[in-house]
């Protein structure tokens, strides 16, 4: 029975095929090499924008005297390293005292060249220098030296006497004897008054010695710093 289904069964497919390939040669889909035909492939079409805008012309900046375009930025410098040093030790600079004035100066006045009341009789064989010494009242001072150093004709002159309480110049009063004649032109001397410890009380005072017997003595008086002011001369009328 099988087998007889099988025989009816094939015609059947062989009728199918035939009819099948006949379709496929009647439509065009079937080439004579064999080969199966390849449909073209439809191209797409890509749609195309036009720009109608009207181009811009790019600027050119130009460089003219008075536009010399942009100023090119300099680079900013470093900062310096700031190194701290130690600020130096200052230095103390000694200060020099400033000497003070001398207790005693030359009286106003000093020195003056008057007649040897005290010697009218040697004349011209006595030449020398007196006066007093006064304190800031006007009272005569005693116990103080009074020292004249010089050259007189090339010789060496050193003489000092101390202040007295009463002497013939009055209350303070001093004499230095200098010569018994009229010295010679190379002759120079200075007169200065000291305490009795040696300490310097007046700053010196450069004199020149008597020029005439009229005129041997010469007078030089002493005064405090701070006293009045007042000249004191001796009393030449009380000499004898």
């Amino acid at each position: 029975m099988q087998r007889k289904w099988e025989l009816a069964f094939w015609p059947w497919v062989i009728l199918v095929v035939i009819l099948s390939l006949l379709l496929l040669s009647a439509c065009g889909l079937y080439l004579p090499g064999g080969g199966a035909r390849v449909e073209p492939a439809v191209p797409t079409i890509t749609s195309i924008v036009i720009n109608t805008s009207t181009p811009v012309k790019p600027a050119i900046t130009t460089h003219t005297p008075n536009n010399p375009g942009p100023t090119p930025t300099k680079p900013a410098s470093p900062s310096p390293v700031v190194t701290r040093t130690a600020a130096p030790s200052p230095t103390q600079t000694p200060v020099t005292p400033t000497p003070l004035p001398m207790p005693y100066s030359i009286q106003l006045g000093s020195p003056k060249y008057l007649p040897a009341f005290s010697h009218t009789e040697q004349a011209c064989q006595w030449l020398g220098v007196a006066g007093q010494v006064f304190d800031e009242s006007g009272a005569g001072v005693q116990g103080l030296a009074v020292l004249l150093t010089g050259n007189s004709d090339g010789q060496a002159v050193e003489r000092a006497v101390l202040t007295a309480e009463q002497s013939d110049y009055g209350p303070g009063g001093y004499e230095i004897f200098l010569a018994d004649r009229i010295p010679g032109n190379a002759t120079s001397f200075q007169i200065q008054l000291f305490d009795l410890q040696d300490q310097p009380l007046s700053e010196p005072l450069a004199i020149r010695p008597p020029v005439n017997c009229e005129q041997n003595l010469v007078l030089v008086n002493f005064q405090a710093v701070y006293s009045i002011r007042t000249q004191f001369l001796p009393l030449i009328g009380m000499a004898q």
